[in-house]
C-alpha cells in the first residue's frame, strides 16, 4: 500500500510599486496567465496603489503551493488547479515589503506526480 507523506515548501516574493515596476495591468495579465481568473479578478478590483502588494502575496502563495506539490511553474489550467487543490497554505507573512508563504501538500509514495 502506498505510504502517505507531506511535502513542505516556502516562497518569498517582493514586488515593488512605482516607476512601472508593478501594480498595473501587467500584473493582472500575469495573474490571469499563472494564478487563474479568480486571482486576476481580485487584483483588478484592487486600487492601483495596493495592486503590487496584492500581486506579490498571490504570487508567493502560488509558488509555495507549486513547490509543495513538487510542480514547476506552469500556466493556469483547471487540471493544474485540481493537482494543487491538495496543497494547503499554512501561513503567509509580510515583512518589510516581502511576502513569505508556506504550504504543505500530501504526497503518496509510489504514485508518480504528472505534470
Amino acid at each position: 500500500s502506498p505510504r502517505k507523506e507531506s511535502s513542505a515548501a516556502s516562497d518569498v516574493y517582493k514586488r515593488q510599486a512605482g516607476n512601472g515596476a508593478g501594480g498595473g495591468d501587467g500584473d493582472i495579465d500575469v495573474a490571469r496567465l499563472y494564478c487563474g481568473p479568480e486571482v486576476a479578478a481580485r487584483l483588478a478590483a484592487c486600487a492601483p496603489a495596493g495592486r503590487a502588494d496584492a500581486f506579490a502575496r498571490a504570487w508567493s502563495a502560488l509558488e509555495a503551493r507549486l513547490k509543495a506539490c513538487r510542480r514547476g511553474l506552469e500556466e493556469y489550467t483547471p487540471v493544474r488547479e485540481r493537482h494543487l487543490a491538495a496543497a494547503r497554505l499554512t501561513g503567509q507573512v509580510r515583512h518589510e515589503g516581502l511576502w513569505a508563504s508556506a504550504a504543505l501538500c500530501p504526497l503518496v509514495r509510489g504514485v508518480q506526480q504528472d505534470g
